[in-house]
């Protein structure tokens, strides 16, 4: 067993839309998204029982991701003594749009695989985490940050559910495309009091938006491939952001952004009048990804947003977790 303490630090991402959202078509899940930091930091080290300790806070949805998370390490454990301490330094608060989730049930398999001295496949660590059966975009950036296509798996039948719903049921998503981003300056806003979507929540949506019809997923597809995935090749914001506005109005993003009626409109009528040349739902909320020309822009609509909510910066990461000495 590997003794000496370790971090993982592993980006956040971005999720502009799912796609393969019919009944009855070839594929099912799939989207487009990309990585951000910053994102999660975990600390790793040896100790008497499995441990969980979540530094971001105590609120039921972050005990709730602990419990998770100390079950699945107490899955991958077994009997062997001794136990793992996992410490989660920083990161964002589950269920706001982000993708911890998937970022920290990842994290927690490759960190006990490397505690135990064992060597795990991106896909073995994929299948022993539970994660990416609704969406491939959370597996992808973990190891490859960046932007993401993605087609999801076969269509089988099964019910399109939420990612915490879909636990245990991975199916290897194909990623169409990888790559890197351009150093674009982009925010994430987000309400004050921001709250969390729950996972009965996101099945609601799911069951009264869906199957989507095959025009509805052509529109998705049409503003994906022809406006997000040229921009990003090509490095053109302006069609990146035309695209992405777009994708506002496709049918399944809609149903998303219905879960916000009471600031979303508020929050970007205020950006866009300041100079914002997006804004972009991430997942489910209530995070809102907004792009700017330049840094002194995102200063300015900072400020403006300050009395509905709080634009911190970000910035696009093009590689995957890192995994490093503990030094202090």
């Amino acid at each position: 067993m590997k003794s000496d303490p370790f971090r993982i630090s592993v980006p956040a991402r971005i999720h502009l839309t799912l796609l393969c959202l019919e009944s009855k078509g070839y594929r099912r899940g799939g989207g487009f998204g990309f990585a951000i930091r910053p994102g999660y930091e975990c600390l790793f080290e040896p100790a008497d029982r499995i441990e969980i300790a979540d530094f971001r806070g105590s609120s039921p949805v972050h005990k709730t991701q602990t419990n998770f998370l100390r079950e699945l390490l107490c899955q991958l454990n077994g009997g062997e003594a001794p136990g793992i301490r996992m410490t989660i330094e920083s990161g964002h608060s589950p269920h706001v749009g982000l993708g911890s989730g998937t970022a920290l049930a990842l994290g927690a398999v490759e960190g006990w695989a490397r505690m135990r001295g064992r060597e795990m496949t991106p896909l073995e660590i994929c299948r022993a985490s539970g994660r990416g059966a609704t969406s491939g975009i959370g597996v992808t950036t973990y190891f490859q940050g960046g932007f993401v296509f993605e087609v999801g798996s076969k269509q089988d039948g099964r019910q399109i559910q939420s990612s915490d719903r879909a636990n245990g049921s991975f199916d290897r998503p194909l990623a169409m495309l990888a790559q890197g981003m351009p150093a674009w300056q982009i925010g994430l806003f987000q309400p004050k009091d921001c709250y969390c979507v729950s996972p009965e929540v996101e099945d609601e949506v799911f069951r009264g938006a869906l199957p989507l019809s095959k025009e509805q997923v052509s529109e998705m597809l049409y503003e994906g491939v022809l406006g997000l995935v040229p921009a990003i090749l090509e490095a053109d914001l302006d069609c990146f952001c035309a695209s992405l506005r777009r994708l506002q109005k496709t049918a399944w993003k809609a149903a998303e952004r219905s879960l916000h009626d009471s600031w979303l409109p508020v929050a970007e009528s205020i950006l866009y009048r300041t100079g914002a040349l997006c804004c972009a739902l991430s997942s489910f909320g209530p995070s809102l990804l907004v792009v700017a020309e330049d840094e002194g822009s995102l200063g300015e609509l900072r400020e403006a947003a300050a009395p509905v909510g709080r634009l911190t910066q970000i910035s696009v990461q093009n590689v995957g977790r890192a995994i490093g000495p503990c030094l202090s």
